[in-house]
């Protein structure tokens, strides 16, 4: 998570070499105040265009993203993606108490469920 307040300019290597496909934008207390994702900079240059680079990710970021407690199971994270088919997400931010611990990507829960699968395949049934 950054804890300021960049332009979209300077912090589009960061979401680049991350290959989270967000950023999540916390205070100094590590509380959530946003999420800008992919979609988010589409969206911004779509309707903004090149203004939107020199634009704070405050300004563009959501402000109240759908979030997950890392008590809760994969499957429980999955539903909440994909609540809403008209405005899909792939990535949930990680909340315990009201403080950021991770983020949870579509693509991980996929990528462990074929592991797990896979690994039961070997396995005798009996």
């Amino acid at each position: 998570a950054i804890k300021r307040h960049p332009h979209l300019f300077d912090e589009s290597s960061c979401k680049t070499s991350k290959r989270c496909g967000c950023l999540l934008i916390a205070d100094e207390n590590e509380a959530l105040q946003g999420i800008f994702t992919d979609g988010d900079l589409r969206r911004a240059i779509q309707e903004k265009g090149s203004e939107a680079l020199h634009m704070t990710v405050a300004l563009l970021m959501n402000r109240f993203p759908k979030t997950v407690s890392p008590e809760r199971l994969a499957l429980d994270a999955v539903r909440l993606m994909e609540e809403d088919p008209a405005r899909p997400v792939t990535v949930l931010p990680v909340v315990r108490e009201g403080k950021t611990v991770g983020l949870v990507r579509m693509h991980d829960i996929l990528q462990v469920s074929e592991m797990s699968k896979n690994s039961l395949l070997r396995k005798p049934f009996f």
